[in-house]
């Protein structure tokens, strides 16, 4: 069974080894080429999905993570502003004044909201959600003390009463939405920096398949390049030694070429030149030989003729 298996591969490889030796000698060249063509097109297209899949990664993280840390960072600024207007509403000195910063709280308010929604839209997990929802609960308790308990105070112009009703509910409240608010950041930051591991990582693979199929490509067409070249060279070399042979006078010497590209050919009309030139060669020499015997005979009769006229 083994060798009957072994007899089978054998002859398939010399098939094939025997189908590509007929094939013309531009065809050998072209598929050389062209082998080299696919190489450089693999290459390419392997380069233009890996930039496709970096602009996309790059998308990604921009959407994803970056927007969502951009609206963390503006939710926290928006804070902080809203508290130095809501302790700006006591300390001005006048009621237009106050009017305006009053004003600024709701327009503060507004934007919190929104920059909240569009933050919302950049994806929720369970973890983000959570903190959403907490700090949109916390925001509430933080604008019913503004409006409850530290307003009041703010139109009354009471310092000393405002300072006392914020230390006791306004600063744990803001205290609570700032902690939460680092949280979001932390989760965005953390995100962005697996993204962009990610991103490397899948830039290193996609740098080194691009590499492994330029080797390969390039070795398999060295390879197949260096086949047709040396059959080539070898075809044209064993055409040449039966040409230096016949010129030396040697007809016994033949290519022995079997294939049927353009060498292969050459090679058989030359054998057969050969084969026909020796042979008659043969004819002229056994001619020569015959002539040379009746010439002989001749002589030999006429020899024997004159010996017999002097008798």
């Amino acid at each position: 069974m083994t060798a009957s298996r072994t007899t089978t591969t054998g002859q398939s490889t010399g098939s094939l080894l025997s189908a590509w030796a007929d094939r013309s000698v531009k065809t050998k060249v072209l598929t050389a080429v062209s082998l080299t063509a696919v190489v450089a097109a693999g290459i390419g297209a392997l380069g233009i999905a890996g930039m496709s899949t970096a602009a996309d990664d790059a998308e990604e993280l921009y959407s994803s993570n970056l927007l969502g840390a951009v609206a963390v960072a503006d939710m926290d600024s928006l804070l902080h502003e809203m508290r130095v207007v809501n302790r700006d509403t006591v300390l001005v000195p006048t009621t237009d004044r106050r009017a305006e910063r009053f004003a600024r709280l709701e327009e503060l308010r507004t934007e919190f909201a929104d920059t909240m929604a569009a933050y919302e839209g950049t994806g929720m997990d369970a973890a983000r959600q959570e903190l959403v929802d907490r700090i949109g609960t916390q925001l509430d308790q933080y604008y019913a003390v503004q409006d409850d308990v530290l307003q009041p105070f703010a139109v009354a112009g009471n310092v000393a009463g405002w300072v006392v009703a914020n230390d006791a509910q306004g600063v744990e409240v803001v205290d609570s939405l700032r902690t939460d608010l680092q949280a979001l950041n932390d989760l965005e930051t953390g995100d962005a920096a697996a993204a962009a591991t990610e991103v490397r990582a899948n830039a290193e693979s996609q740098r080194t398949i691009s590499l492994v199929v330029m080797v390969v490509g390039i070795a398999l067409a060295l390879g197949l390049g260096w086949f047709v070249a040396g059959g080539v060279a070898r075809a044209a070399r064993r055409v040449q030694d039966v040409t230096a042979a016949l010129a030396a006078g040697d007809l016994t010497k033949t290519s022995g070429l079997v294939s049927r590209d353009e060498m292969g050919r050459m090679g058989q009309g030359l054998d057969a030149a050969v084969t026909n030139l020796r042979s008659v060669l043969g004819t002229v020499a056994a001619s020569a030989d015959a002539v040379a015997a009746s010439s002989e005979e001749l002589s030999a009769s006429s020899a024997q003729i004159s010996a017999s006229a002097e008798e």
